[in-house]
């Protein structure tokens, strides 16, 4: 009966050490005091701010109207925010002066230290500010042995863990989880969380265009990028806390809302799908078969490499490709249209190869669902 009992203690030890979360306070409820302003982290337990950035602690609450809208995550009620604003020259003025690049972090002392050799998960909820001009796909985890604090406001040059939603682009005015995985050297206990693009990786949210974008970005005094952050968790890497694989036919779907297919692949310059394209073409028509009355638009994008007249047919060829697909597997051709964009609808700069590549793309636009 013991040796039972003996059993049956440590595997709910077991089960417990598996799984546990070694962020404290992850999702900001712990507080010495309710945040009144922005710039207010210091009120949080356990988190720091480990650079001369401003991040700002907000708590979901219908007595301050100012931060109402704010942390209304399901999970919890308070978060917190991050700006991110790289360099720009101000080039109408006398002075020529610039807007210095500011990015903001914040930092936590785990609960206990990493195990050398063993993987962990980082996850954090992000949500995409209407402060914020520019979005990314991806933001940024550093894990260290010690304390960080140093007097800049500029991006931390480091080594980090990339936390995302498998390549989907973080422009999402709705709580959106992402993850990332971690082989530990041993000893690590600090974790800081922002973000480590450089102004490249940029990308317009999907309510503007590149040039309505950049317009913004040089005339508003808001944060070109800005997230609020919760839930967040590291954990030892299990079959059942891993990052799952984004699987589109699962993603939720709304009228007007804009989906990029992740990997649509064509021959070079041409508009012939590649095998590799149809697991994600499948996934598609699996979207279209669940939802009978939903109708499209598939439009296809270019980089500016080329004429306008030869983008604006490639595209329109490629994104007419994904249209004949569909066709070909029995969906109703009035449930469908396609368009090329050319190069008129960058989500980058072209002036980069990451950037191309990005702007390189199908999208499909749900019309009515």
């Amino acid at each position: 009966m013991k040796k039972k009992y003996f059993i049956i203690i440590l595997f709910f030890i077991t089960s417990i050490s598996f799984s546990q979360n070694l962020v404290p306070n992850p999702k900001f409820e712990e507080y010495t005091d309710f945040p009144t302003d922005d710039s207010m982290l210091y009120l949080l337990k356990h988190w720091k701010n480990p650079t001369k950035g401003t991040p700002d602690f907000w708590v979901f609450s219908k007595k301050i109207k100012k931060n109402e809208t704010l942390c209304n995550n399901e999970e919890t009620n308070g978060c917190v925010g991050i700006g991110i604003r790289p360099e720009y020259s101000m080039l109408w003025t006398s002075d020529n002066s610039n807007w210095p690049e500011y990015y903001e972090y914040v930092q936590v002392k785990l609960n206990m230290e990493l195990e050398k050799d063993k993987e962990y998960v980082i996850k954090c909820d992000v949500y995409f500010s209407h402060k914020g001009v520019y979005a990314l796909d991806y933001l940024g985890a550093v894990l260290l042995n010690d304390s960080m604090h140093v007097e800049i406001k500029k991006r931390l040059k480091m080594p980090f863990v990339k936390l995302s939603n498998y390549g989907e682009i973080l422009d999402d005015q709705n709580w959106v989880n992402i993850c990332g995985c971690y082989k530990a050297k041993g000893g690590e206990k600090f974790l800081i969380l922002g973000g480590f693009a450089t102004k490249d990786e940029f990308i317009v949210g999907k309510h503007l265009t590149y040039g309505e974008g950049m317009y913004f970005a040089y005339y508003s005094k808001e944060y070109k990028i800005y997230y609020y952050l919760d839930n967040i968790s590291v954990e030892k890497l299990n079959s059942k806390n891993s990052c799952k694989k984004f699987v589109l036919s699962k993603k939720i779907l709304k009228v007007g809302q804009t989906i990029k297919l992740e990997n649509i692949f064509f021959e070079t310059d041409k508009s012939v799908l590649l095998k590799e394209s149809y697991k994600e073409l499948n996934e598609l028509l699996k979207i279209m078969n669940q939802n009978p009355k939903m109708k499209i638009e598939i439009s296809g994008h270019t980089d500016n490499t080329g004429s306008e007249t030869h983008n604006k047919e490639l595209s329109e060829a490629r994104a007419k490709a994904v249209y004949d697909f569909l066709i070909s597997k029995g969906i109703k051709e009035e449930r469908i249209t396609y368009k090329g964009y050319g190069y008129s609808k960058p989500i980058a700069k072209n002036s980069t190869d990451e950037g191309r590549q990005k702007n390189r793309r199908v999208e499909f636009k749900i019309i009515e669902k």
